[in-house]
This record gives structure tokens, sequence and C-alpha cells, in this order.
């Protein structure tokens, strides 16, 4: 059998809608703290105009900064390395971090298009501490490191970059370890070449240097060989 429902009584229909009752104490409560109110309101609303203006000035940030680095790119593939000195810097500076990374990596390169690898070195030094991630950003700024302080004459530091550059995933790890193997080579630290063309061999069996390598292990060997003879 089905209940009726409950019988509204004069006293329920006297008694005040919750919402109506909320509503007025909230509105009462504004009016009793009126100050408090209107300076929550005041900064509700600053805080949106902030958003909106530095949502604004990012995108104006942007904008400008892809202007720059496509004029400062031009001007590298055109081969007006010392014209393009200044964008480039400007941009690894003060640009947004996207732009800063890839501006990093072409002053490197710019400065080691025009034969400067030691002022090629800080660059890519800071592109190495910028850009752990993507793998391969890291990697080709710790490879190109490699290379601007072997073209700088400085093998031993080379070496350590070439096998820092390894360590990382990426695609340029076989230029790595013929680096560390070539730059520990020319520093007269035979037995870490040796140990590098050994790894490159068992690493990439088929790999089109493969007969290169043999032959530089091979000579290794016999230098190695006789090193140890002669002690």
């Amino acid at each position: 059998m089905a209940q009726s429902s409950k019988r509204i009584t004069r006293k329920d229909l006297r008694r005040p809608d919750q919402f109506v009752t909320f509503t007025g104490q909230l509105l009462d409560s504004v009016r009793h703290h009126r100050k408090a109110s209107l300076i929550a309101l005041a900064a509700l609303a600053g805080a949106f105009l902030l958003y909106g203006a530095w949502d604004l000035y990012e995108s104006r940030r942007n904008r400008l900064a892809a202007q720059q680095y496509s004029r400062a790119l031009g001007l590298f593939h055109e081969q007006k390395y010392r014209a393009a000195l200044e964008p480039f810097t400007s941009l690894s500076n003060s640009a947004p971090s996207t732009y800063r990374r890839l501006a990093l990596l072409y002053l490197g390169n710019t400065y080691a298009a025009l034969g400067e690898p030691k002022n090629a070195v800080p660059a890519f030094e800071r592109l190495a501490r910028r850009a752990p991630k993507p793998d391969y950003i890291h990697q080709l700024a710790l490879l190109s490191l490699a290379q601007a302080h072997e073209s700088a004459g400085n093998p031993k530091d080379a070496a350590k970059s070439y096998t820092a550059a390894q360590q990382v995933p990426g695609p340029f790890k076989q230029e790595a370890i013929l680096g560390e193997g070539r730059t520990n080579a020319a520093a007269g630290n035979l037995n870490a070449a040796l140990q590098a063309y050994r790894n490159y061999a068992t690493s990439f069996p088929a790999a089109e240097r493969r007969s290169e390598v043999s032959l530089r292990i091979r000579e290794l060997e016999s230098t190695v060989g006789k090193a140890k003879k002669e002690k």
C-alpha cells in the first residue's frame, strides 16, 4: 500500500527557505564587512587582469623570439656568420626556453663555422646544462661540446664529453664512441682509446666503418703491447 506524502503544516510554510536564508546572510555579511569584501573583489579582479596581461606578454615575447630566430637562421644559412652572432647571442640570453636552446646550439655552430671553437665551447656548455630533455638534444649538445674541445686542441676535455654523449640515449652513439677513441689516442691515453674502439666493434658489428675500426684496434694493440714489453 502506497504511503501518503508528508503533510505540510503552517509551521513548515512559515519556515525560511534555506537558499533565501543563506543569500540573506551572505549579503548581510558583505554589508557588515564592505571594506574587506571590496578588497577581496579587487584582488580577484587584479589576478584575472594580471593573468591576461602575462598571457599577452608571453604571446608577444614568443612571436618576437620566433621572428628574431628566423632572421638569425637565415643569416646563418647565407653564411653571414658574423651578422648572425648578435641575434643568436640575444636569443640565448633572453628568449623563451625553446628558442634559447636553439639559439645556443646555433651560436656554438656559428663560432665553429668561423673557426673559433674556443668561443663555441661556452655556448655548448650552457646548452648541455639547459637541455637534459629531450635526450637527443642533450646528446647533441654534449657531442657538439666534445667536437669544439677537439677542434680547440683539448683532447682530454673532448674525450670526457664524448664519453658523456654516448651515455645519453640518442642517435649519435656511434659518433660519440669514435670520438672517444680518437681523442683518447690524441691525449696519449692508448688503453682508453683501445677500449673505446673495441666497444664500437662489439656494439656496431655491421657498421660501415667496421674495417677502419678493426685496423685501429690492431694498431693500438701493437703499440700498447710494445709499450708493455719495454717496461
